[in-house]
């Protein structure tokens, strides 16, 4: 046993990465996209690189948004509102507090997917 474990820990070592890196964490389990549906393939069976250049290339595609100026007003507005609501009792906060125009919002996604394409897919 003690031998598979040292096999391991040499065949393996850790990766030093910078505290910056560190602190970036993706949780794969909570999106759904194609991008996010590749990523967790390559985090099974290929490589840390793999993953990297599959994120660079994503970065460099229409479906990234990349800056705010990209983002729709109204969603730029309801991230703020959002942003404001105390983290003690959100929901409820956000059911009294945030007063939104839903059919503002729906033209905005689907002025977006006719832009960028439905991301989900």
């Amino acid at each position: 046993m003690s031998t598979e474990v040292f096999r391991f820990v040499t065949i393996r070592p850790p990766q030093e990465v910078t505290p910056a890196e560190a602190a970036v964490v993706v949780d794969l389990g909570l999106a759904q996209s194609s991008f996010v549906d590749s990523l967790r393939q390559l985090r099974v069976d290929g490589t840390r690189s793999g993953m990297i250049g599959a994120a660079v290339a994503f970065t460099q595609s229409e479906a990234f948004i990349g800056s705010p100026q990209r983002i729709d007003k109204p969603f730029i507005d309801f991230m703020g509102a959002a942003q404001q609501l105390p983290e003690h009792d959100f929901f409820n906060a956000a059911i009294q507090g945030v007063q939104i125009d839903l059919r503002r919002v729906a033209r905005g996604l689907r002025q977006a997917r006719r832009v960028h394409g439905d991301v989900r897919s």
